[in-house]
């Protein structure tokens, strides 16, 4: 079975996909990517390539300011394969 190889130095989540499962395994998050207090999500969409029509980013917001920022990688089974946070 694959594992996901944790939490690298620039905030990638790596993952790898069990087809047994269907599901993504992911190891060594090491914290929460979305943040505590936030009164907002702005959300894109993915509108071409891998992922179309899935979402590319959340931004979350505390009064208008960006507290994190989530980007959504897919596969080219539209299935998520990374999540960056800045």
């Amino acid at each position: 079975m694959p594992i996901g190889r944790g939490l690298d130095p620039g905030q990638v989540i790596e993952a790898s996909f069990d087809p047994l499962y269907e599901a993504l395994d992911v190891v060594n998050i090491g914290g929460s990517l979305v943040p505590d207090l936030y009164d907002e999500i702005d959300l894109t969409y993915v509108v071409a390539g891998n992922g179309i029509g899935q979402i590319q980013t959340a931004t979350y917001k505390l009064s208008t300011l960006n507290i994190a920022t989530l980007t959504l990688t897919y596969d080219a089974n539209n299935r998520i394969i990374k999540v960056l946070r800045t």
